[in-house]
Protein backbone atom coordinates (compact mmCIF):
# COMPACT_ATOMS: atom_id res chain seq x y z
CA UNK A 1 0.00 0.00 0.00
CA UNK A 2 1.29 3.47 -0.87
CA UNK A 3 0.05 6.50 1.02
CA UNK A 4 0.52 10.09 -0.08
CA UNK A 5 0.52 13.13 2.16
CA UNK A 6 -2.10 15.88 1.85
CA UNK A 7 -1.42 18.93 -0.24
CA UNK A 8 -3.65 19.07 -3.28
CA UNK A 9 -7.35 19.88 -3.18
CA UNK A 10 -7.34 20.56 0.58
CA UNK A 11 -4.57 23.11 0.12
CA UNK A 12 -6.25 24.69 -2.92
CA UNK A 13 -9.50 25.07 -1.02
CA UNK A 14 -7.71 26.68 1.90
CA UNK A 15 -5.95 29.14 -0.41
CA UNK A 16 -9.02 30.04 -2.44
CA UNK A 17 -11.00 30.63 0.74
CA UNK A 18 -8.43 33.21 1.76
CA UNK A 19 -7.30 31.47 4.94
CA UNK A 20 -3.68 31.57 6.00
CA UNK A 21 -2.48 28.07 5.52
CA UNK A 22 -0.57 26.09 8.13
CA UNK A 23 0.67 22.57 7.41
CA UNK A 24 2.36 20.76 10.31
CA UNK A 25 2.88 24.10 12.03
CA UNK A 26 4.66 25.71 9.05
CA UNK A 27 3.55 29.15 7.88
CA UNK A 28 2.39 29.31 4.28
CA UNK A 29 1.60 32.15 1.88
CA UNK A 30 -1.90 33.58 2.21
CA UNK A 31 -4.45 34.90 -0.32
CA UNK A 32 -5.96 37.18 2.27
CA UNK A 33 -5.04 40.25 0.22
CA UNK A 34 -7.05 38.97 -2.74
CA UNK A 35 -10.06 38.41 -0.50
CA UNK A 36 -9.75 41.90 0.94
CA UNK A 37 -9.68 43.35 -2.59
CA UNK A 38 -12.80 41.42 -3.59
CA UNK A 39 -14.68 42.56 -0.48
CA UNK A 40 -13.56 46.15 -1.01
CA UNK A 41 -14.70 46.18 -4.67
CA UNK A 42 -18.03 44.70 -3.68
CA UNK A 43 -18.60 47.36 -1.04
CA UNK A 44 -17.54 50.18 -3.37
CA UNK A 45 -19.86 49.06 -6.19
CA UNK A 46 -22.67 48.38 -3.76
CA UNK A 47 -22.30 51.82 -2.17
CA UNK A 48 -22.11 53.66 -5.52
CA UNK A 49 -25.18 52.02 -6.99
CA UNK A 50 -27.08 52.39 -3.72
CA UNK A 51 -26.14 56.08 -3.56
CA UNK A 52 -27.11 56.66 -7.21
CA UNK A 53 -30.51 55.04 -6.75
CA UNK A 54 -31.14 56.32 -3.25
CA UNK A 55 -34.00 58.68 -4.30
CA UNK A 56 -35.73 55.64 -5.81
CA UNK A 57 -34.73 53.23 -3.06
CA UNK A 58 -36.60 49.99 -2.96
CA UNK A 59 -35.91 46.28 -2.69
CA UNK A 60 -35.12 46.32 -6.39
CA UNK A 61 -32.42 49.00 -6.06
CA UNK A 62 -30.82 47.15 -3.13
CA UNK A 63 -30.78 43.96 -5.20
CA UNK A 64 -29.31 45.91 -8.10
CA UNK A 65 -26.57 47.24 -5.81
CA UNK A 66 -25.78 43.71 -4.64
CA UNK A 67 -25.60 42.46 -8.24
CA UNK A 68 -23.32 45.35 -9.18
CA UNK A 69 -21.05 44.61 -6.19
CA UNK A 70 -20.85 40.94 -7.06
CA UNK A 71 -20.17 41.71 -10.72
CA UNK A 72 -17.29 44.04 -9.93
CA UNK A 73 -15.84 41.75 -7.27
CA UNK A 74 -16.08 38.84 -9.70
CA UNK A 75 -14.50 40.77 -12.55
CA UNK A 76 -11.30 42.12 -10.98
CA UNK A 77 -8.87 39.54 -9.60
CA UNK A 78 -5.36 39.25 -8.21
CA UNK A 79 -2.93 36.51 -9.18
CA UNK A 80 0.22 36.38 -7.06
CA UNK A 81 3.69 36.14 -8.55
CA UNK A 82 3.69 32.34 -8.45
CA UNK A 83 0.11 31.90 -9.71
CA UNK A 84 -1.50 31.61 -13.12
CA UNK A 85 -5.26 31.71 -13.62
CA UNK A 86 -6.86 29.66 -16.40
CA UNK A 87 -9.67 31.74 -17.95
CA UNK A 88 -12.37 30.09 -20.06
CA UNK A 89 -14.77 32.04 -22.30
CA UNK A 90 -18.06 30.30 -22.99
CA UNK A 91 -16.40 27.04 -21.86
CA UNK A 92 -13.43 27.29 -24.23
CA UNK A 93 -9.86 28.13 -23.27
CA UNK A 94 -9.32 31.87 -23.62
CA UNK A 95 -6.08 32.81 -21.88
CA UNK A 96 -3.75 32.50 -18.91
CA UNK A 97 -3.92 35.47 -16.56
CA UNK A 98 -1.42 36.74 -14.02
CA UNK A 99 0.60 37.60 -12.18
CA UNK A 100 -0.96 40.83 -10.95
CA UNK A 101 -4.40 42.31 -11.58
CA UNK A 102 -6.55 40.87 -14.33
CA UNK A 103 -10.13 41.42 -15.43
CA UNK A 104 -12.77 38.97 -16.62
CA UNK A 105 -16.18 39.59 -18.18
CA UNK A 106 -19.01 38.47 -15.86
CA UNK A 107 -21.02 35.49 -17.13
CA UNK A 108 -18.90 35.30 -20.30
CA UNK A 109 -15.58 34.45 -18.63
CA UNK A 110 -14.86 32.04 -15.82
CA UNK A 111 -11.69 31.40 -13.82
CA UNK A 112 -11.72 27.64 -13.71
CA UNK A 113 -8.57 27.17 -11.64
CA UNK A 114 -5.67 29.14 -10.15
CA UNK A 115 -2.48 27.09 -10.44
CA UNK A 116 0.47 27.44 -8.10
CA UNK A 117 3.74 27.23 -10.10
CA UNK A 118 6.08 26.97 -7.14
CA UNK A 119 7.94 23.74 -6.38
CA UNK A 120 5.73 21.47 -4.31
CA UNK A 121 6.34 18.17 -2.57
CA UNK A 122 4.35 15.08 -1.77
CA UNK A 123 5.55 12.61 0.84
CA UNK A 124 4.57 8.98 0.41
CA UNK A 125 4.96 5.80 2.42
CA UNK A 126 5.05 2.45 0.63
CA UNK A 127 4.17 -0.57 2.74
CA UNK A 128 4.93 -4.19 1.87
CA UNK A 129 6.39 -3.45 -1.58
CA UNK A 130 7.96 -6.62 -3.02
CA UNK A 131 11.52 -6.54 -4.33
CA UNK A 132 12.70 -8.68 -7.26
CA UNK A 133 13.52 -11.51 -4.83
CA UNK A 134 10.05 -11.20 -3.23
CA UNK A 135 11.13 -9.53 0.00
CA UNK A 136 8.49 -7.12 1.42
CA UNK A 137 9.92 -3.73 2.38
CA UNK A 138 8.48 -0.46 3.65
CA UNK A 139 9.72 2.81 2.16
CA UNK A 140 9.36 6.53 2.75
CA UNK A 141 9.86 8.76 -0.28
CA UNK A 142 9.25 12.35 -1.30
CA UNK A 143 8.43 13.70 -4.79
CA UNK A 144 9.31 17.31 -5.70
CA UNK A 145 7.36 18.68 -8.66
CA UNK A 146 6.01 21.84 -10.26
CA UNK A 147 3.50 22.86 -12.94
CA UNK A 148 5.35 24.31 -15.94
CA UNK A 149 2.31 24.53 -18.26
CA UNK A 150 -0.88 25.63 -16.45
CA UNK A 151 -2.94 25.23 -19.64
CA UNK A 152 -2.11 21.54 -19.93
CA UNK A 153 -2.56 21.00 -16.18
CA UNK A 154 -6.09 22.35 -16.49
CA UNK A 155 -7.22 20.94 -19.84
CA UNK A 156 -5.34 17.63 -20.20
CA UNK A 157 -6.18 16.00 -16.87
CA UNK A 158 -9.02 16.33 -14.37
CA UNK A 159 -6.83 16.51 -11.23
CA UNK A 160 -3.15 16.86 -12.11
CA UNK A 161 -1.85 16.42 -8.56
CA UNK A 162 -3.88 13.31 -7.78
CA UNK A 163 -2.97 11.82 -11.15
CA UNK A 164 0.73 12.53 -10.56
CA UNK A 165 0.42 10.83 -7.18
CA UNK A 166 -1.04 7.70 -8.77
CA UNK A 167 1.74 7.64 -11.37
CA UNK A 168 4.34 7.98 -8.59
CA UNK A 169 2.70 5.13 -6.70
CA UNK A 170 2.91 2.79 -9.69
CA UNK A 171 6.45 3.90 -10.58
CA UNK A 172 7.63 3.33 -7.00
CA UNK A 173 6.34 -0.22 -6.95
CA UNK A 174 7.77 -0.96 -10.41
CA UNK A 175 11.21 0.42 -9.53
CA UNK A 176 11.47 -1.51 -6.26
CA UNK A 177 10.21 -4.65 -7.94
CA UNK A 178 13.14 -4.59 -10.38
CA UNK A 179 15.94 -4.75 -7.77
CA UNK A 180 16.86 -7.33 -5.18
CA UNK A 181 16.97 -6.52 -1.49
CA UNK A 182 20.79 -6.59 -1.38
CA UNK A 183 20.95 -3.95 -4.13
CA UNK A 184 18.25 -1.68 -2.73
CA UNK A 185 20.40 0.41 -0.40
CA UNK A 186 23.44 0.47 -2.67
CA UNK A 187 21.43 1.61 -5.71
CA UNK A 188 19.24 4.18 -3.96
CA UNK A 189 20.56 7.09 -6.04
CA UNK A 190 20.02 5.12 -9.26
CA UNK A 191 16.48 4.21 -8.19
CA UNK A 192 15.76 7.87 -7.42
CA UNK A 193 16.84 8.87 -10.93
CA UNK A 194 14.86 6.05 -12.54
CA UNK A 195 11.76 7.01 -10.57
CA UNK A 196 12.09 10.62 -11.69
CA UNK A 197 12.40 9.56 -15.32
CA UNK A 198 9.46 7.13 -15.21
CA UNK A 199 7.12 9.55 -13.44
CA UNK A 200 8.05 12.47 -15.68
CA UNK A 201 7.35 10.48 -18.84
CA UNK A 202 3.70 10.36 -17.80
CA UNK A 203 3.25 13.74 -16.11
CA UNK A 204 4.98 15.83 -18.78
CA UNK A 205 1.90 15.60 -21.01
CA UNK A 206 -0.10 17.16 -18.17
CA UNK A 207 2.24 20.14 -17.85
CA UNK A 208 3.81 18.78 -14.65
CA UNK A 209 7.57 18.32 -14.36
CA UNK A 210 9.28 16.23 -11.68
CA UNK A 211 12.15 18.09 -10.02
CA UNK A 212 13.44 15.23 -7.90
CA UNK A 213 12.45 11.98 -6.23
CA UNK A 214 14.18 10.87 -3.03
CA UNK A 215 13.79 7.62 -1.12
CA UNK A 216 14.29 8.71 2.48
CA UNK A 217 14.02 5.45 4.40
CA UNK A 218 13.97 1.72 3.68
CA UNK A 219 12.70 -0.71 6.32
CA UNK A 220 12.95 -4.47 5.94
CA UNK A 221 11.58 -7.24 8.20
CA UNK A 222 13.52 -7.65 11.47
CA UNK A 223 14.18 -11.33 10.79
CA UNK A 224 15.81 -10.41 7.50
CA UNK A 225 17.96 -7.79 9.21
CA UNK A 226 19.14 -10.46 11.63
CA UNK A 227 19.90 -12.84 8.75
CA UNK A 228 21.95 -10.18 6.96
CA UNK A 229 23.97 -9.57 10.12
CA UNK A 230 24.79 -13.27 10.24
CA UNK A 231 26.10 -13.41 6.68
CA UNK A 232 29.79 -13.86 6.04
CA UNK A 233 31.55 -10.54 6.29
CA UNK A 234 29.08 -9.25 8.83
CA UNK A 235 31.14 -10.38 11.83
CA UNK A 236 33.99 -8.65 13.64
CA UNK A 237 36.58 -10.26 15.88
CA UNK A 238 38.49 -9.41 19.01
CA UNK A 239 42.11 -10.56 18.64
CA UNK A 240 44.40 -11.23 21.62
CA UNK A 241 47.34 -13.43 22.54
CA UNK A 242 48.44 -15.82 25.31
CA UNK A 243 49.00 -13.03 27.85
CA UNK A 244 45.27 -12.45 28.23
CA UNK A 245 45.29 -13.53 31.90
CA UNK A 246 47.73 -10.79 32.86
CA UNK A 247 45.89 -8.16 30.86
CA UNK A 248 42.51 -8.70 32.53
CA UNK A 249 43.60 -6.66 35.55
CA UNK A 250 43.52 -3.54 33.35
CA UNK A 251 39.89 -4.10 32.38
CA UNK A 252 37.17 -2.10 34.19
CA UNK A 253 34.13 -3.74 35.72
CA UNK A 254 31.64 -4.10 32.89
CA UNK A 255 28.66 -6.05 31.64
CA UNK A 256 29.32 -8.66 28.94
CA UNK A 257 33.11 -8.46 29.21
CA UNK A 258 35.63 -10.72 30.94
CA UNK A 259 37.39 -8.73 33.65
CA UNK A 260 38.63 -11.30 36.20
CA UNK A 261 40.84 -14.40 35.92
CA UNK A 262 40.25 -17.17 38.45
CA UNK A 263 43.24 -19.50 39.02
CA UNK A 264 42.63 -23.29 39.05
CA UNK A 265 42.70 -23.59 42.85
CA UNK A 266 39.79 -21.12 43.18
CA UNK A 267 37.56 -22.42 40.37
CA UNK A 268 35.26 -24.37 42.70
CA UNK A 269 34.69 -21.29 44.84
CA UNK A 270 33.78 -19.14 41.83
CA UNK A 271 31.95 -21.80 39.81
CA UNK A 272 28.63 -19.92 39.70
CA UNK A 273 30.26 -16.62 38.77
CA UNK A 274 32.39 -18.23 36.05
CA UNK A 275 29.33 -19.78 34.40
CA UNK A 276 27.34 -16.53 34.47
CA UNK A 277 27.91 -14.49 31.32
CA UNK A 278 27.41 -11.07 32.84
CA UNK A 279 29.67 -11.65 35.86
CA UNK A 280 32.90 -11.28 33.89
CA UNK A 281 34.88 -14.18 35.44
CA UNK A 282 37.00 -16.65 33.46
CA UNK A 283 39.22 -19.60 34.26
CA UNK A 284 41.39 -22.05 32.34
CA UNK A 285 38.58 -24.61 32.33
CA UNK A 286 36.07 -22.05 31.12
CA UNK A 287 38.47 -20.79 28.45
CA UNK A 288 39.14 -24.30 27.13
CA UNK A 289 35.42 -25.04 27.06
CA UNK A 290 34.83 -21.95 24.92
CA UNK A 291 37.51 -23.14 22.48
CA UNK A 292 35.87 -26.58 22.22
CA UNK A 293 32.49 -24.94 21.57
CA UNK A 294 33.97 -22.74 18.84
CA UNK A 295 33.33 -19.48 20.69
CA UNK A 296 37.08 -18.84 20.85
CA UNK A 297 39.23 -19.63 17.80
CA UNK A 298 42.93 -20.46 18.49
CA UNK A 299 45.92 -20.40 16.10
CA UNK A 300 49.71 -20.53 16.33
CA UNK A 301 50.24 -17.59 13.97
CA UNK A 302 48.37 -14.54 12.74
CA UNK A 303 48.25 -16.03 9.23
CA UNK A 304 46.65 -19.24 10.56
CA UNK A 305 44.19 -17.20 12.60
CA UNK A 306 43.21 -15.22 9.50
CA UNK A 307 42.56 -18.46 7.61
CA UNK A 308 40.51 -19.85 10.50
CA UNK A 309 38.21 -16.83 10.56
CA UNK A 310 38.13 -16.57 6.76
CA UNK A 311 39.56 -13.07 6.32
CA UNK A 312 42.54 -11.99 4.13
CA UNK A 313 45.79 -12.87 5.92
CA UNK A 314 47.72 -9.86 4.64
CA UNK A 315 44.98 -7.51 5.91
CA UNK A 316 44.98 -9.06 9.40
CA UNK A 317 48.79 -9.07 9.57
CA UNK A 318 48.89 -5.41 8.57
CA UNK A 319 46.19 -4.54 11.14
CA UNK A 320 47.98 -6.38 13.97
CA UNK A 321 51.34 -4.83 13.06
CA UNK A 322 49.83 -1.35 13.12
CA UNK A 323 48.15 -2.05 16.46
CA UNK A 324 51.41 -3.38 17.94
CA UNK A 325 53.19 -0.24 16.76
CA UNK A 326 50.66 1.92 18.59
CA UNK A 327 50.80 -0.31 21.69
CA UNK A 328 54.59 0.01 21.94
CA UNK A 329 54.29 3.78 21.46
CA UNK A 330 51.80 3.89 24.32
CA UNK A 331 49.29 5.99 22.39
CA UNK A 332 46.51 4.96 20.02
CA UNK A 333 46.63 7.65 17.36
CA UNK A 334 44.04 5.82 15.22
CA UNK A 335 41.11 5.10 17.55
CA UNK A 336 42.13 6.70 20.89
CA UNK A 337 42.02 3.50 22.91
CA UNK A 338 43.17 4.28 26.44
CA UNK A 339 46.87 3.59 26.98
CA UNK A 340 46.28 1.41 30.05
CA UNK A 341 44.64 -1.19 27.82
CA UNK A 342 47.11 -1.05 24.91
CA UNK A 343 48.69 -4.51 24.94
CA UNK A 344 50.66 -5.78 21.91
CA UNK A 345 49.45 -8.96 20.22
CA UNK A 346 52.73 -10.82 19.66
CA UNK A 347 52.87 -13.87 21.97
CA UNK A 348 51.43 -17.06 20.45
CA UNK A 349 49.06 -18.78 20.55
CA UNK A 350 46.65 -16.18 19.24
CA UNK A 351 42.90 -16.12 19.74
CA UNK A 352 39.91 -14.61 17.95
CA UNK A 353 36.47 -14.10 19.51
CA UNK A 354 33.68 -13.36 17.01
CA UNK A 355 30.99 -10.81 17.73
CA UNK A 356 27.68 -11.88 16.19
CA UNK A 357 24.49 -9.90 15.67
CA UNK A 358 23.58 -9.85 19.37
CA UNK A 359 26.40 -7.62 20.53
CA UNK A 360 29.24 -5.53 19.15
CA UNK A 361 32.13 -3.98 21.03
CA UNK A 362 31.84 -0.22 21.47
CA UNK A 363 33.44 2.21 23.91
CA UNK A 364 34.05 0.35 27.14
CA UNK A 365 34.00 3.38 29.40
CA UNK A 366 32.43 5.96 27.14
CA UNK A 367 32.87 9.70 27.43
CA UNK A 368 32.17 11.13 30.86
CA UNK A 369 29.26 13.56 30.82
CA UNK A 370 26.96 15.38 33.21
CA UNK A 371 23.17 15.21 33.50
CA UNK A 372 22.83 17.66 30.60
CA UNK A 373 24.81 15.33 28.28
CA UNK A 374 27.76 17.75 28.24
CA UNK A 375 31.13 16.02 27.77
CA UNK A 376 33.52 16.47 30.68
CA UNK A 377 37.27 17.03 30.56
CA UNK A 378 39.87 15.42 32.84
CA UNK A 379 38.96 17.87 35.65
CA UNK A 380 35.25 16.98 35.26
CA UNK A 381 34.44 20.39 33.79
CA UNK A 382 32.01 20.66 30.81
CA UNK A 383 33.67 21.02 27.43
CA UNK A 384 31.96 24.01 25.74
CA UNK A 385 29.73 23.01 22.83
CA UNK A 386 30.42 19.25 23.10
CA UNK A 387 27.52 16.89 23.85
CA UNK A 388 27.31 13.09 23.83
CA UNK A 389 24.40 10.67 23.55
CA UNK A 390 23.77 6.96 23.10
CA UNK A 391 26.61 4.44 23.10
CA UNK A 392 29.25 7.16 23.40
CA UNK A 393 28.01 8.14 26.89
CA UNK A 394 29.94 7.02 29.91
CA UNK A 395 28.30 6.10 33.19
CA UNK A 396 25.00 5.00 31.65
CA UNK A 397 24.74 2.04 34.03
CA UNK A 398 26.18 0.92 37.35
CA UNK A 399 29.05 -0.70 35.45
CA UNK A 400 30.49 -0.07 31.99
CA UNK A 401 28.47 -1.53 29.13
CA UNK A 402 30.63 -2.51 26.12
CA UNK A 403 27.88 -4.21 24.10
CA UNK A 404 25.09 -2.82 22.00
CA UNK A 405 21.55 -4.08 22.39
CA UNK A 406 19.20 -2.79 19.71
CA UNK A 407 16.41 -1.65 22.01
CA UNK A 408 18.62 -0.11 24.69
CA UNK A 409 21.01 1.50 22.22
CA UNK A 410 18.29 3.01 20.04
CA UNK A 411 16.11 4.23 22.88
CA UNK A 412 19.01 5.81 24.76
CA UNK A 413 20.34 7.42 21.57
CA UNK A 414 16.91 8.94 20.89
CA UNK A 415 16.13 9.94 24.49
CA UNK A 416 19.50 11.41 25.36
CA UNK A 417 19.96 12.72 21.83
CA UNK A 418 16.80 14.78 22.29
CA UNK A 419 18.02 16.00 25.68
CA UNK A 420 21.45 16.89 24.27
CA UNK A 421 19.80 18.73 21.37
CA UNK A 422 17.60 20.75 23.70
CA UNK A 423 20.52 21.70 25.92
CA UNK A 424 22.63 22.63 22.88
CA UNK A 425 19.80 24.81 21.57
CA UNK A 426 19.52 26.49 24.95
CA UNK A 427 23.22 27.29 24.76
CA UNK A 428 24.10 25.38 27.91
Amino acid sequence: MVKFGKRGNERANDVLSGGEESVSGRRKASRRGAVVLAVTLFLVAFALVLAATFPFRSAFTVALAVVAGLALAGSVHIAYEWERAVVLRFGRFHRLAGPGLYVTVPVVDSVTIVIDQRISSISCSAEQVLTADLVPVDLDAVVFWMVWDPKKACLAVEDYEHSASLVAQTALRDAIGQVEIAELSMQRAHIDRQLKKNIEEKTEQWGVTIIDVEIRDIRMPQELQNAIKRQKGGVSYQIFDSKWKEQLSAMPQCFGGVTHYIPPEQEAEYEHAINHFAAGYASDTYFQGEIEQGSIIPADSIEELAKAVNIPADALVETVERYNELAHAGKDADFSKVSTRLFPVENPPYYAVPFGDSGMLVLIGGIDCDVDCRALDAEKNPVPGLFVAGNTMGGRFLVDYPVTVAGASHSMAMSFGRLAGRKAAEGK
